[in-house]
């Protein structure tokens, strides 16, 4: 990852979660709580990190029954 906003938005929900442990969230709960609605992040391109965090371990996604994705560590 080289973009320096995913770097910094990574660091952000990282930091978010550590302050937090039980935290979990849709992508919307974690644009508006984890980062501040003010991040500027599309939300596309949130998710897009997100999942690129799951891949890499750093989170996990639980699948809700109405198809939305809960990201928790």
């Amino acid at each position: 990852m080289n973009d320096p906003l995913q770097q910094d938005l990574q660091l952000r929900i990282l930091t978010y979660l550590d302050a937090h442990p039980g935290a979990g969230d849709t992508i919307d709960g974690v644009w508006q709580w984890w980062l501040g609605a003010q991040a500027g992040v599309p939300p596309q391109k949130l998710e897009a990190l997100l999942l690129q965090m799951v891949a890499a371990g750093l989170l996990r996604a639980h699948l809700l029954p109405d198809g939305r994705q809960v990201f928790s560590r």
